[in-house]
């Protein structure tokens, strides 16, 4: 039940805002891009850093490849990422929320927003969990994928994976007004989670 009250939740909030979303439908498909390398799509640019292995350790040999396999359950292009985060540089943060789609195939994953991150062995260990006043809810699909619905003040965020796709990025951009209910929204769930 809690699931659907924040996905409900976020599609309400993105239907009053501006979305932006990112599909990755401007990239080649076969192209890499590495740990320190910087992709742009739709407007956004999205360096790669390292990764943290789960328990502990770290690599920055990895990368990410443009694909067209529907692993992530979109369509067209898509990112595979292997061993690599990828940190999204919204110019308009902060903003109300974020989502995305995914597909997880093996490894761990990790999960940054407004500075904490999250190493896990899936994106369901992270379901109901409170990032720095942002809720994290995981809609599990079938096959490995699924998405992610963050709800609250979003400045900074980042995802990586071992064996992972992602697609359709969307984040939510609030005007001025809808900006001030939303923080105060994320006050009151931080309230009660004390």
């Amino acid at each position: 039940m809690k699931n659907v009250f924040h996905f409900l939740l976020f599609a309400l909030l993105c239907s009053f805002v501006q979305a932006s979303v990112i599909t990755f439908e401007n990239l080649t498909v076969g192209a890499e891009y590495y740990v320190g390398d910087t992709l742009v799509s739709d407007g956004v640019q999205i360096p790669g850093k390292e990764f943290f292995w789960y328990p502990s350790g770290s690599t920055t040999t990895g990368h990410v490849t443009v694909q067209t396999d529907g692993k992530a359950g979109g369509t067209g292009n898509e990112l595979w990422l292997n061993n690599i985060n990828l940190d999204f540089d919204f110019s308009f943060a902060p903003f109300a929320g974020i989502s995305f789609q995914y597909g997880e195939y093996g490894g761990n994953v990790n999960l940054e927003i407004n500075g904490v991150q999250y190493n896990e062995n899936g994106f369901a260990a992270l379901n109901g969990t409170m990032m720095n006043g942002v809720m994290v809810t995981v809609v599990e699909g079938v096959d490995g994928k699924g998405a992610i619905f963050a709800t609250g003040l979003v400045d900074t965020f980042s995802i990586g994976g071992q064996e992972l796709a992602i697609d359709n990025v969307i984040a939510c951009v609030p005007e001025p007004a809808t900006l001030a209910l939303v923080a105060l929204g994320s006050l009151s769930l931080i309230r009660k989670r004390r």
